[in-house]
């Protein structure tokens, strides 16, 4: 069974260090993002800017952090820049390993600035 895929309007509801998980590939312009990865929710401002809001997802494999460097490290998906619907499905699901954390690799990632 596929998992629940999130909405980017019930993304946008979500806190920081909310653990995520990509349930289909998804490309980025520095990286390819392989279903299953996990994630932590490192910013969110989807919310608070209807324009520009964004949100920044650390990702739990080191060499997907070090391929994403041009961007601390995080993959960055903009919704609302790319002139998608807040309604329209997300390449997300909340991560089934809710107990896991990267919260310690934030320290292990030089020129982190949040």
């Amino acid at each position: 069974m596929k998992p629940l895929m999130l909405t980017y309007a019930q993304l946008a509801a979500l806190p920081t260090g909310t653990r995520l998980c990509f349930a289909q590939d998804w490309d980025t312009s520095q990286a390819h993002v392989r279903s299953g990865t996990g994630c932590e929710l490192s910013d969110n401002t989807l919310a608070q800017d209807d324009q520009f809001g964004c949100i920044a997802l650390l990702p739990d494999d080191a060499t997907l952090r070090h391929d994403l460097a041009g961007s601390d490290g995080c993959i960055i998906l903009t919704p609302r820049n790319d002139g998608t619907p807040m309604d329209a499905i997300s390449p997300l699901t909340k991560d089934p390993d809710e107990g896991r954390s990267t919260s310690s690799l934030r320290g292990a990632h030089a020129g982190r600035g949040r």
